[in-house]
């Protein structure tokens, strides 16, 4: 009786670090160190400024041409960019983590994958029960104030791969695609996998057929 309380007060405190790591994030980096780029921020949304960027889930890091470094929270910044990734801030959304869902209530900074009717977003600072990290794939209705969907996906067999698309990551989607035949059938088919999530977004976005690598049915389950 002794070793069952014990796990499970081990288990709750486990939960309550990850949880508090996740909320603070100021450890996370999700690009770095001085990525060239530039950032707009909210007050000023027409003047961009130029510089190498280190981005935290809770802090842009900027350095300028002089050298002088900036720091800024999610709330103030409005767009950030690099030659390769975009990142915009966002909260009030929901994360994995040991005990189900995390609720993120705070600013953050997420990376923009895909933007149009709906956004696609990446957060990288989810926790497994071993203490790995596993995304968070957020899509939202552009202008809309719904809540952001987290798109729910299992981890797959092998280390540090994510395959995911399951029976859940296939109904969340669904709904979404309600007037495009063509891309309900790559989900029927289990061909959309969050590898190929990008493209299958961006043909929502824009109206185009599906171009993006088809994920092995095989893969999933």
């Amino acid at each position: 009786m002794m070793r069952i309380f014990l796990l499970a007060s081990i288990l709750l405190i486990s939960g309550l670090m990850l949880e508090a790591r996740a909320q603070t994030g100021d450890n996370t980096i999700i690009i770095g160190p001085g990525e060239p780029g530039y950032y707009i921020l909210t007050d000023n949304r027409i003047r961009q400024y130029p510089a190498r960027l280190k981005v935290y889930a809770s802090q842009l890091v900027a350095k300028d041409e002089q050298g002088k470094v900036s720091k800024w929270k999610p709330e103030e910044v409005y767009y950030v960019r690099t030659a390769k990734q975009r990142f915009i801030a966002l909260q009030d959304f929901s994360i994995k983590n040991t005990f189900g869902y995390l609720e993120i209530k705070r600013p953050v900074f997420v990376q923009l994958l895909d933007s149009g009717t709906f956004c696609l977003m990446r957060y990288d600072n989810g926790y497994l029960h071993d203490g790995s990290r596993l995304p968070a794939l957020l899509l939202a209705r552009t202008g809309a104030e719904e809540r952001p969907l987290t798109i729910p996906y299992d981890a797959s067999s092998g280390i540090g791969k994510h395959l995911g698309a399951g029976k859940k990551f296939r109904e969340a989607l669904a709904p979404y695609v309600t007037t495009r035949p063509d891309l309900l059938q790559l989900l029927d088919e289990k061909k959309i996998s969050i590898d190929n999530l990008a493209f299958f977004v961006r043909a929502i976005n824009t109206g185009r057929p599906f171009d993006g690598p088809i994920a092995k049915p095989s893969d999933l389950d």
